[in-house]
C-alpha cells in the first residue's frame, strides 16, 4: 500500500481530462504505522493489543518482516559492543550508590 491514495473528484477528473491528476494525502500506510513501532515491539513496550495487530500485519508483509530482522540484528550488535566494554570501577560505584540512595527514598515515600 502507498502511502498516497488518489481521489477523483469532480476536479479531479477534470484534471484526469488534461493529463494531471490530482493527489491527496489521506493516513500513513499500515506498513509506515508498523514501521514506527518495531523498536517498541523490540522493546517489549507495546500494549497487548497493539502487539497482536503488529504481529498480524508482520505474518503478512514480507517488507516490515525484513525491517524488524535488519533492527533485531542492528540491536545485537549494540548490545554485543556495549557488553564487550568493561565498566570503569568509578563509575560502577557511583550507579551502585545512586540506586541504594533511590531505593532509601522510595521505601520512605512508600
Amino acid at each position: 500500500m502507498n502511502t498516497l491514495e488518489t481521489f477523483y473528484t469532480a476536479e479531479n477528473r477534470e484534471a484526469r481530462d488534461r493529463r494531471v491528476m490530482k493527489v491527496i494525502k489521506v493516513h500513513k500506510s499500515a506498513c509506515a504505522i508498523i514501521q514506527n513501532r518495531l523498536d517498541s515491539f523490540l522493546s517489549n513496550e507495546l500494549l497487548p493489543h497493539r502487539r497482536a495487530m503488529l504481529l498480524k500485519h508482520l505474518l503478512q508483509c514480507q517488507l516490515c518482516s525484513r525491517e524488524l530482522q535488519l533492527r533485531q540484528r542492528a540491536m545485537k550488535r549494540v548490545r554485543d559492543a556495549v557488553q564487550s566494554q568493561a565498566v570503569p570501577p568509578e563509575l560502577e560505584r557511583r550507579v551502585r550508590e545512586r540506586i541504594r540512595a533511590d531505593a532509601k527514598t522510595i521505601r520512605r515515600v512508600t
